[in-house]
């Protein structure tokens, strides 16, 4: 008899986007195939506290349970999950892992170093200014114009915040303080499209599985093109979301 794959399913984590990592979590464990795979699933809550199966353990405990498997499935989101924690936990381990490895999902993780990548590969990315948490008032970004609504959005986190600019004022409402370092970008008013690495984009928000039909096919080919070649930028394994703006001219830009 065949011996079944032991898998580690992490999911759950700290953080906002803790039922986004739930989902997947839930879903993957429902739909492998137990005659091939045992699955040992490992669920981080809200407050950081760790269980196996249905059991609240230790530090100590999930790491020798780890050893245990012969592959982990991470699907942690965000800190200590997606920003490459995680992944380098299982490294030092010494457990094969799904995903993208510790320096591409970190630099994924930071949204400013993630516009960086691509457009010194020649890639089309927005305006942006990263603020440090002591920035406040006028003019504490130097160099960087609000002549448009611009996104904040924490730069190792997720979620952001639209901020439009005042009648005759070119460099925005005042900055209050922000906590983390975020970036700073331009966004546009023109269409929101998206390419996994297998080439799939849509109108409006990406999402996986969509076939892009209301695209033309020379925006598919071209969002499939750049798709791939940021992937290649960050560093990336396996698989990869990658979001774009497209603009009127058909020119995407990589929302990093």
């Amino acid at each position: 008899m065949t011996r079944t794959i032991r898998v580690a399913v992490l999911y759950g984590g700290l953080g906002v986007e803790h039922d986004i990592s739930r989902s997947p979590g839930l879903a993957v464990l429902g739909h492998l195939d137990q005659a091939r795979f045992e699955t040992v699933p490992m669920y981080v809550t809200r407050d950081g506290g760790r269980t196996v199966g249905r059991r609240p353990l230790d530090p100590a405990f999930v790491l020798g349970a780890l050893r245990t498997c012969d592959v982990a499935f991470p699907l942690l989101h965000g800190r200590y999950g997606g920003d490459g924690g995680t992944q380098a936990l299982l490294e030092l381990v010494g457990l094969p892992y799904v995903g993208s490895p510790v320096l591409a999902s970190a630099v994924a993780m930071d949204k400013d170093v993630t516009r960086r990548l691509p457009a010194a590969e020649g890639l089309t990315v927005p305006a942006g200014a990263v603020i440090t948490g002591s920035a406040t008032g006028r003019g504490a970004v130097s160099g960087f114009r609000q002549t448009q609504p611009v996104g904040l959005e924490p730069r190792r986190l997720a979620g952001d915040r639209p901020v439009r600019p005042r009648s005759g004022d070119r460099t925005g409402p005042p900055l209050r303080r922000q906590g983390a370092p975020r970036p700073a970008r331009g966004r546009t008013r023109d269409r929101r499209g998206g390419a996994g690495t297998a080439g799939r984009a849509r109108r409006g928000r990406s999402a996986a599985g969509d076939t892009g039909r209301d695209l033309p096919p020379e925006s598919v080919r071209r969002l499939k093109d750049q798709a791939a070649r940021v992937f290649r930028a960050l560093g990336c394994r396996s698989q990869a979301r990658v979001d774009f703006f497209l603009p009127g001219d058909g020119v995407p830009v990589v929302n990093g």
